[in-house]
């Protein structure tokens, strides 16, 4: 009995090719990013502060994390999981402006453990390394001047998105 077997090539440097890849397109963008670190909750000290999953950007879905957005104003979707007796998770969808080079940690704020609504908590913000906002800015404007507009930027009315307040807390 003979085996045509051929051995199975080696999947690493496909894998790394493709990582390579994925991190040129992300440093190829054109409009300035900042991010929100989220599915965390940074303040762990405060009482009823529970982590949240931005599932959407401006209606569009995202898996990444954390997830990179382009500054300006934007409808984030999120959800808060369930708390003890429910099943299903509280969504709720936020305005917000998002600054350049700038990472966000947001968190849910409930009144108690057994509450299910909650509200959004910037808990911190904090600088992008290595980003320069200006020259991030002037990209930006460079692209939107060309017609190319960035992934995860979209434009929306002042007017339809309601005042929120946020707190934070450092």
């Amino acid at each position: 009995m003979t085996h045509n077997a051929r051995p199975l090539a080696p999947r690493a440097p496909r894998l790394f090719a493709a990582a390579v890849a994925a991190a040129a397109l992300v440093g190829c963008t054109t409009a300035p990013l900042s991010f929100i670190n989220d599915q965390q909750v940074y303040h762990k000290t405060v009482l009823n502060r529970y982590p949240l999953v931005v599932t959407a950007v401006d209606g569009a879905s995202t898996a990444f994390r954390p997830v990179p957005i382009a500054p300006g104003p934007h409808l984030l979707t999120m959800d808060a999981a369930p708390v003890a007796g429910f099943s299903q998770p509280v969504q709720k969808v936020y305005p917000m402006t998002i600054a350049p080079c700038t990472r966000y940690y947001v968190a849910a704020q409930r009144t108690s453990p057994l509450v299910q609504d909650w509200n959004l908590v910037v808990e911190e913000t904090w600088p992008v390394s290595g980003c320069d906002a200006a020259k991030e800015l002037e990209k930006a404007k460079t692209a939107a001047l060309s017609g190319q507009a960035a992934p995860t930027s979209s434009v929306i009315a002042p007017a339809a998105m309601p005042p929120v307040a946020f707190t934070t807390s450092r």
